[in-house]
């Protein structure tokens, strides 16, 4: 009798835990958007890396700026979440960047003064604090690490600015596994590109409810 209470509560174990496994794919968690006042508005995106990271990631702002807009739109169209229902981006990333480039006096300028110069009515605004393509450890080890500030603008009918929302030491490494001290193998293209996606998918998770990977 020892026996088979033992068994069954062996298999019954294994079977509840399969029903959980199976449960938790059928019901998968989503992740609340940080931020959820896109819907239904014109956006811009923005990005301003600092002035060491821009020097030596020149096409950084670009391809940022671009992947961020281009996956918004990716997850609008095949998603669908509420969050960005009616949202439209009226700007390319890269009219924006050559705005940025045509007069970097507005680097000075309040953010809430450089988003009334759009005629949109949400600006996304990135701040990248840091970006490596190498690890801290050895420069001959490639490990990519990138660090930014994730803030949006909102503008009246009125052109009025206020900031809405702000989110600080948002973090993003490539490869995912790889140890701090980095990999003996890899290109600074490959882990610039890997890099660039991971914090993009970071921040696109801030702007929309998404369901979290199992």
């Amino acid at each position: 009798m020892i026996l088979c209470c033992l068994l069954f509560n062996a298999v019954g174990c294994n079977l509840f835990a399969g029903v959980g496994a199976v449960t938790a794919r059928a019901f998968p968690k989503h992740i609340e958007a940080a931020y959820k006042g896109l819907k239904g508005q014109t956006v811009a995106v923005m990005v301003w890396p600092e002035r060491g990271v821009r020097i030596d990631n020149p096409y950084l702002q670009l391809d940022l700026a671009a992947g961020l807009q281009k996956t918004l739109q990716d997850i609008q169209a095949t998603d669908k979440p509420d969050e960005l229902k009616g949202t439209t981006f009226p700007f390319r990333a890269d009219l924006v960047v050559k705005d940025q480039q045509d007069h970097p006096e507005i680097e000075a300028m309040p953010v809430t003064d450089i988003a009334s110069r759009y005629n949109v009515s949400r600006l996304i605004y990135i701040e990248v604090t840091d970006f490596s393509t190498r690890s801290d450890a050895s420069p001959e080890l490639y490990r990519g690490s990138i660090v930014g500030n994730l803030k949006v603008i909102e503008i009246d009918p009125k052109g009025k600015a206020k900031e809405v929302f702000s989110k600080n030491d948002l973090r993003a490494s490539y490869p995912k596994d790889s140890p701090k001290e980095g990999l003996p193998v890899g290109t600074d293209y490959k882990i610039y590109q890997g890099t660039l996606t991971a914090f993009i998918v970071e921040l696109s998770h801030q702007l929309y409810t998404y369901e979290e990977e199992q």
